[in-house]
């Protein structure tokens, strides 16, 4: 009979696995857009890591700014972190203008 042999490494395979929400934000994310992209974030998902790619975004506008604002700060009271792809020159301006810059970091 052959005694199974304990490891002090960790399961790799498990515990470093960051699951990931991915969304392809797409269309005009204007004032009359961002609720609807609120509400669908805003549902329970068990994800650690939301990424929101903004490259299919044809117009977006300081409601963009908000939206991003809004969803940080609901994902930090759940642990999660966010990371944002292909922001909008248009927004990068707005968060430059109202001073923002941090929150897009």
């Amino acid at each position: 009979m052959s005694e199974a042999k304990h490891s002090d490494r960790p399961d790799v395979g498990q515990s470093d696995v960051i699951v990931t929400k991915y969304v392809a934000l797409s269309g005009p994310l204007t004032m009359n857009t961002v609720g609807d992209w609120c509400k669908d974030l805003a549902k329970p998902f068990s994800e650690k890591m939301l990424v929101l790619d903004f490259a299919k975004v044809t117009e977006a506008d300081s409601s963009a700014l908000a939206m991003i604002s809004a969803i940080k700060r609901d994902c930090s009271a759940r642990n999660i972190n966010v990371s944002i792809k292909n922001l909008p020159q248009s927004v990068k301006v707005v968060a430059d203008i109202y001073d923002a810059a941090g929150l897009l970091g």
